[in-house]
């Protein structure tokens, strides 16, 4: 996904992993996880972060964004029975070490800042 403001919804999900498996996760995350979530066809790409800076800054922690075009694709995952195996298998897998937070996010319409118009002066014309 090359940019995950173009979607009309995200579907995110922040994981806090303890140190001694945060690598691990992360990369069996990438590599099975990720593309076993859009491959359901309720996505349109996916994108990761890690944090590296805050106020605090806690444990590892990673922000997953799935792209959706709209909150009936996201529906249409919720609802299938791969979701619940896709969760059962990273529990499996990380559930002792792991955190999870889940949020759904709609897009609003952009707000750009105005084209500045030239400022004349009085006595010149237009």
């Amino acid at each position: 996904m090359s940019d995950p403001t173009e979607a009309g919804v995200l579907y995110v999900v922040l994981v806090q992993a303890e140190e001694n498996i945060a690598a691990e996760w992360n990369e069996w995350h990438s590599a099975a996880h990720m593309p076993q979530v859009v491959g359901t066809g309720c996505f349109s790409g996916a994108s990761k972060y890690r944090v590296v800076a805050g106020d605090p800054v806690p444990q590892p922690s990673f922000y997953t964004f799935y792209a959706a075009d709209d909150l009936d694709d996201l529906a249409r995952y919720f609802e299938s029975d791969m979701v619940k195996a896709l969760r059962r298998d990273a529990d499996e897998r990380y559930g002792n070490y792991l955190e999870y937070a889940r949020l759904v996010l709609e897009a609003l319409p952009d707000i750009t800042a105005p084209t500045p118009t030239p400022h004349r002066h009085p006595d010149e014309e237009a």
